[in-house]
């Protein structure tokens, strides 16, 4: 049941038009993310591109920005959480940064719109992953 809710809510989310923000996201938000494409690329191989399944990516991303943590959960139903260890501001982005697992990764979110990106690297592979985010 939790992760039919899970699924109703990311497919209302990514239905939405990426212009509605009911409020400007900043650096103290609690937000809902979602992704909706992502690659992983191998040193020396061909990129796989595809949906957060294929990559092994989270279906969706609970941040609390205020206390700096992020919840994940997997189609699995496997449940992960970072700390978010840098959060920046620019005049249109907020740029939060951390490690996990070994793994450095970014996150760019848009403060209008709340379309984000994320790149996360490890020694010899990384990801990339395109996506929406909204205030929980």
């Amino acid at each position: 049941m939790r992760i039919q809710t899970r699924l109703l809510t990311l497919s209302l989310m990514l239905s939405l038009p990426l212009g509605i923000v009911a409020k400007e996201i900043d650096a103290k938000s609690q937000l809902i993310c979602a992704f909706s494409q992502a690659s992983l690329c191998h040193d020396n191989q061909e990129c796989i591109d595809g949906s957060v399944d294929i990559v092994n990516l989270p279906l969706i991303l609970k941040l609390d920005l205020g206390k700096k943590t992020i919840a994940s959960t997997h189609l699995s139903g496997e449940q992960r959480s970072s700390t978010i260890m840098a959060v920046n501001t620019s005049k249109n982005n907020l740029i939060l940064q951390g490690v996990q697992e070994g793994s450095g990764w970014s996150m760019t979110i848009d403060k209008a719109n709340g379309k984000m990106s994320v790149s996360s690297s490890l020694e010899d592979q990384g990801y990339v992953a395109f996506g929406v985010c909204t205030h929980s």
